[in-house]
């Protein structure tokens, strides 16, 4: 049941394992050479200037095309997360491992240069973050509920046990500071199962990304 409702999240990873898989293979033939460009017994920071100089191009390709390929894991990553709509912990877990397998395998292939490539990761990871940060500035809004009025409506679930955890972690979630102002009920619809999220009381939540309680109007 759980494989059909992930099925689009699944896909997303096989393309990038796939993606990365060809990255792998155009990366590894350049890397090879380093033993035989550097100087033995050199300083870490001549051998990686001996090796870049004897390879500008094909290393600068390689590295812009790491820094492109990581961004996008990361922003697909993002989505998967905010899509899925339930054991999102578990979730964050595994898209974590999985994209640490993914630089962790390039680290492994880039000899010397391993040290770059986490680098060109957390300057990657840093950007993403900070454009997150300032869209949530720029386009969170505020938005009013009174009591009864629903919050949130999920998509559907196949089974009653799976809606029924779904939204016991939503009002989790939704409910960061634990005021007991939402509630909710799984409902059935054509055999397939949803559940609203309505508030118990006048709330403000602040849109951005997710709701995030304010004080009571």
């Amino acid at each position: 049941m759980k494989i059909k409702k992930i099925g689009k999240e699944l896909a997303i990873i096989v393309v990038l394992a796939v993606i990365w898989g060809v990255y792998y293979y155009q990366a590894y033939p350049i890397f090879a050479e380093v033993t035989d460009l550097i100087t033995p017994g050199s300083s870490y920071i001549v051998k990686i200037l001996e090796f870049t100089n004897y390879r500008a191009e094909q290393l600068s390709f390689i590295l812009i095309e790491f820094f492109l390929l990581t961004s996008i894991s990361s922003i697909l990553s993002l989505y998967i997360y905010k899509t899925i709509e339930y054991t999102k912990n578990k979730v964050l877990l595994g898209l974590i491992v999985i994209n640490i397998v993914f630089v962790g395998i390039i680290c492994v292939i880039a000899n010397i240069f391993w040290s770059v490539y986490l680098i060109l990761t957390v300057l990657s990871l840093l950007i993403i973050a900070a454009s997150v940060y300032v869209s949530s500035v720029l386009f969170g809004s505020a938005v009013k509920f009174d009591e009864g009025e629903v919050v949130y409506t999920s998509k559907a679930f196949e089974t009653e046990d799976l809606a029924q955890d779904s939204l016991n972690n939503r009002i989790n979630q939704l409910d960061k500071k634990a005021k007991s102002k939402l509630d909710g009920e799984v409902f059935e619809d054509n055999k397939q199962y949803f559940f609203e999220i309505y508030a118990n009381d006048r709330i403000i939540l602040d849109n951005k990304g997710e709701f995030n309680f304010h004080e009571k109007i």
